[in-house]
Formats: structure tokens, sequence, C-alpha cells
């Protein structure tokens, strides 16, 4: 299959539609959301497990082993690995590297591979298929907390056991080192690379139930015009990205959260080709950072605006299509049980 450059894009979430239109809007949408994170298309090897899990030939689950067994590895059970108490910011990582422990194993990597190239490219991988499927058969929408660490367990219980719980730590902001987003223009080379602070982990629990309240009034505003709706949802989607509420995954969980919150306000993502001129997801990344360090949210807003369809559209709620949607998630604590 191959993803046309400007794809057809109206089909909706969970909304049944021609396949082939389906797959590819599946298909565009799993990029552009990785694509915002800087992540390019995927490696030819990838592709032809993705498309067939894009047409409904192969489950996501099917298509991630093989994509696992193609590296010569294996994904853990959660009781081979076994519980581990989370006390700290660091404790997530293997022991002895800086990479993220995770399920991801072979006989010499009972806690995850620490091959932190290899690490990266699975993971984006296997998240890239679970978009796929979470377009195709989403989250059941109730925009609350619960919801957001939904989609982030979805996307990536299969790497992390931790997956959809908030991070532990660290006590005082969160740092992160991005290009600078102030002074450079998107894709600039020559930007430097800055500090940037997040929430500290005490913290992230109250300032995301007040995030999730205030996307909640908006949906309760059913005439609210565009431009407002655009500014409102952009500061708001903006800061629960600085709030940072996992250990690792936050700007896809963030982006499908937020595409599924404006396709129920009726402006759904890609409702239409992006007018010329339009910002890319890799611009709205940019905006975010610039939102990070300034609490300016204009870019991010006409980073929306660029994505979502010019006029309110309705459409029936998204249904799912198994029982993956109604999971329950972990007891939100200290301990990661998988």
């Amino acid at each position: 299959m191959t993803e046309p450059d400007d794809p057809v894009r109206p089909p909706l979430p969970g909304v049944p539609a021609p396949a082939e239109i389906t797959a590819q809007t599946a298909l565009a949408f799993a990029n552009a959301c990785l694509a915002y994170t800087g992540v390019e298309a995927p490696k030819s090897m990838y592709r032809p497990a993705l498309e067939r899990v894009a047409r409904g030939d192969l489950s996501a689950d099917d298509a991630i082993a093989q994509v696992v067994v193609q590296s010569g590895l294996r994904i853990a059970p959660a009781a081979e690995q076994g519980s581990f108490i989370v006390h700290d910011f660091d404790d997530y990582l293997i022991e002895g590297s800086f990479t993220l422990r995770n399920r991801l194993v072979d006989s010499e990597h009972p806690f995850g591979i620490d091959d932190a190239q290899l690490f990266r490219e699975l993971e984006v991988e296997i998240s890239r298929i679970r978009l796929v499927e979470l377009w195709l058969d989403p989250v059941i929408p109730t925009f609350e907390y619960d919801h957001l660490k939904q989609i982030h367990r979805r996307l990536f219980a299969d790497i992390y056991s931790w997956a959809g719980s908030e991070r532990v730590g660290p006590d005082s902001a969160v740092i992160r080192f991005a290009p600078d987003a102030v002074r450079y223009a998107a894709g600039d080379p020559a930007a430097p690379l800055t500090k940037y602070s997040y929430y500290a982990g005490p913290d992230v629990a109250d300032a995301m139930s007040l995030q999730c309240a205030q996307l909640s009034r908006i949906l309760a505003e059913p005439d609210l015009q565009r431009a407002e709706f655009l500014d409102r949802v952009a500061e708001h989607g903006s800061d629960i990205q600085t709030i940072h509420p996992f250990r690792d995954g936050n700007a896809r969980a963030c982006f499908v959260f937020i595409a599924q919150y404006c396709h129920a306000a009726g402006f759904p993502v890609g409702g239409q080709a992006s007018p010329p001129g339009s910002p890319s997801p890799e611009q709205l990344s940019h905006s975010v950072y610039r939102y990070t360090a300034t609490s300016e949210h204009d870019a991010v807003a006409a980073g929306l605006d660029g994505l979502l369809s010019p006029t309110r559209v309705s459409a029936p709620p998204p249904q799912p299509k198994n029982h993956r949607a109604a999971e329950g998630m972990p007891t939100i604590g200290k301990q990661a049980t998988g």
C-alpha cells in the first residue's frame, strides 16, 4: 500500500468508511503523531505488517510479535520479570544504563535490552502499530485523566510494565533538553539544545485533574466558535504536555488524547487536506516547546488550525471493537507490576 502525499482523511476515528480510505487514514494519523515527536516514516522492513494492521488483515498483537522476533527478541510476560518498586525517577532505568527498564528481552537481558538505538527503533515501531490500532479502535472517550492513562497503556503496554501509570518523581522539576524553540525556527540545524522544565512528580495528579476539568467545560459549550475553541484547547493541551504525567511517551499519548477530544467537539483531525502553508506536525511540536519556555500558545493554536476540520461536523461516538478499550487501569501508586 502506498500512502498518498496528501491523503484523503475525512473518515473519523471508529466510524465506518471504505476499507482502503480507512487504512490510509489510520497510517497517516500514526505517521503524523510520530512526526510530532520528530520520528520519520517507518523503515521498509516494518511496513508490510503495519499496512496489514491498517487493512484489518493482521492483529496489532501479531504484528508487534513479528517486529520483535525480527530483532531476535521477545516480549517478556509480566510474571517473568516480576514486580518492582519505583521509589524515584531513576528506578525506571536498567541498572548501570540510561535505557528504561523494558519488556523487550533476550537471554542476556532479562530486564530489557539496554542497546539504546535498537530499543528506540523498536519502541517507535511498536507504538506506530498501536497508533494505527487506536485510530481504528479508540478508547471510550471520557476525557478524564484515566482516559489519557488508558491511551498511554494501549500505546506502551508491550514495552513498559508501568504503561498507563502516573510517573513517580522527581520531587523537583523534570529537566529535558531539546532544540531552542524560542530563538530558532522549527528544524533549524543551528538551534542549540536548551533546557525545558516540567512538573515535579508530586504536583502531577492535581495539575492533570485541573486541566481535564477545564477541557470538560469547553465540551459543555457546544456553540463555542472555532477560533476560541482552538485557543483554549491549544493552551490546555500544551499544559498537559508541560505537566508530563508519564515517565516517557507523553507526546504520543497527548496527541491521541487531543485528537480524540477535538473529534468529540466536532473538529476532527484531517477533516480536509491541510491548506497550503499549514504548520506540519514537526512545527506543532516546536510550538509546544515554545509554550513550555514562554507560556505563549498562539503557535500551538495555529498548528491545530491546520490539522483540524475547518467547520464543525457531527458523527456518532466511536465504539470499541474489542475489550481493550474497557480494560481497567492499573492502580496508580509506587508499585509497577506489569
